[in-house]
């Protein structure tokens, strides 16, 4: 039995299509119309059948999104109904009706039951007619998913919806126009227009599709690639350039000037770590964090010639790239010098931190966890540090006697009424046997 609650309103049933069948049988309301409704989504096909007619035979607008609904029904009696009262009227529909059945449409258009029926290709005729008298501003005032489900109609029929589909703001409907043509077959202005394209994927599926056509892109235009912002357009313009032209990019890199020469750090070359270093101060921000991956896949000791604490705090990329290299280029020591600072960079800082130094040394990671603790017992800090030790069922390394008086100094400032505290404080004890 389904618990539904008692103020269903047409909008409600309307615009939740999870709503379509329900075991939940409700007393009568007082508005007939909704009582309608509301049997439309009885778990009985008889039911459903019987409030299928008398919402035909008492039809007012709006009361189609019911109707098409049930052209998805497992019931031949109820899917009939719906399919005759579409083939004769789904014509006479207003354009507001089919904006207020966007998400209907779509929904039916995925279910294979209604998709085969012969309704639905009456319907997808008659979106196509509507389209054909259609102007640009409502096009666009549709949802993008109907759009592009208006937009797959149209280029797999007559095409007449080709002129719009560079003005879809929707990036993945603009994709369309290359899932529908070869490359050969696009027109110079829409080339033109997916070259300048603001999205990287959108100029992205030009060339790709371009290659696939079997025409070879021009130097020019992978040059222009291989200069791009987007770290994975250059790299094609750098693959493409050495496949069709025998052309390494990287000597291009070598002869630009300013933030273009630091694309240099695509290639990770131990030779350029000085210039990694000097991207790292004094790049643009892409440059910045592209030299700073390079400067830690060449050499992450060569961290210590930066200023690695204000690049914690600089941003959440360069965080993410320092701190595991961290591991490498840091002792424990060093660590915990970086640890207030790793700590404030966000809002997990305490949980990165432990995390890092867990890695390094487990004795001081149990030390600085218990400190934690004691200060801010959050939830989330006491099932890490729980889990942790669980995991810890051999520990190889012993502490020295000044963490050991450490640990059971801070072990002894915490409370066992917490059942989750309680427990890591026994894993200490039995580890410190």
């Amino acid at each position: 039995m389904t618990n539904l609650p008692d103020n269903f309103t047409f909008d409600t049933l309307r615009n939740d299509l999870s709503l379509r069948v329900s075991a939940w049988v409700r007393p009568e309301v007082s508005d007939l119309r909704l009582n309608r409704w509301l049997c439309s989504i009885s778990s009985s096909g008889y039911v459903r059948e019987a409030s299928l007619r008398e919402l035909i035979e008492h039809y007012q607008p709006g009361d189609e999104n019911r109707i098409l609904l049930r052209l998805e029904d497992w019931v031949p009696q109820v899917r009939d109904l719906a399919k005759e009262w579409t083939l004769s009227h789904f014509r006479e529909l207003p354009f507001d009706a089919i904006v207020a059945n966007q998400r209907l449409l779509l929904y039916l258009s995925g279910k294979q039951r209604a998709r085969s029926d012969e309704a639905f290709a009456h319907i997808e005729s008659d979106l196509l007619r509507r389209t054909n008298h259609m102007n640009l501003p409502d096009f666009l005032g549709l949802q993008p998913k109907f759009r592009r489900f208006l937009l797959n109609l149209s280029l797999g029929a007559d095409a007449q919806l080709r002129p719009w589909v560079l003005d879809d703001p929707e990036p993945f409907n603009r994709l369309m126009l290359l899932n529908h043509f070869d490359f050969r077959a696009l027109h110079a202005r829409e080339v033109d227009r997916l070259t300048q394209d603001p999205v990287p994927g959108v100029r992205r599926g030009l060339l790709q599709s371009q290659i696939a056509s079997g025409d070879v892109p021009s130097k020019e235009l992978l040059v222009a690639f291989a200069l791009d912002r987007n770290r994975s357009l250059r790299q094609l313009g750098q693959f493409y350039l050495a496949e069709f032209y025998d052309f390494d990019a990287y000597r291009l890199y070598n002869e630009r000037e300013g933030q273009e020469f630091y694309y240099i750090a695509d290639y990770r070359r131990q030779d350029d770590v000085e210039h990694f270093l000097r991207g790292v101060s004094e790049g643009t921000r892409q440059a910045r964090t592209n030299c700073l991956s390079a400067l830690i896949s060449c050499d992450p000791t060569r961290l210590r010639d930066l200023d690695v604490a204000a690049l914690i705090g600089q941003c959440k990329r360069s965080r993410t790239l320092i701190l595991p290299a961290l591991m490498d280029a840091n002792t424990t020591d060093e660590l915990l010098e970086l640890k207030d600072v790793i700590v404030k960079s966000s809002e997990q800082g305490e949980l990165s931190f432990l995390s890092l130094i867990r890695k390094k040394s487990f004795w001081v990671y149990v030390d600085l966890a218990l400190g934690y603790l004691k200060d801010s017992p959050s939830t989330a800090l006491k099932n890490m540090v729980h889990d942790e030790l669980q995991r810890s069922t051999r520990v190889y390394q012993r502490p020295s006697q000044e963490l050991r008086a450490s640990i059971r100094e801070q072990a002894g400032k915490l409370s066992r009424d917490d059942w989750t505290t309680s427990r890591i404080l026994n894993f200490v004890d039995s580890l410190l046997i």
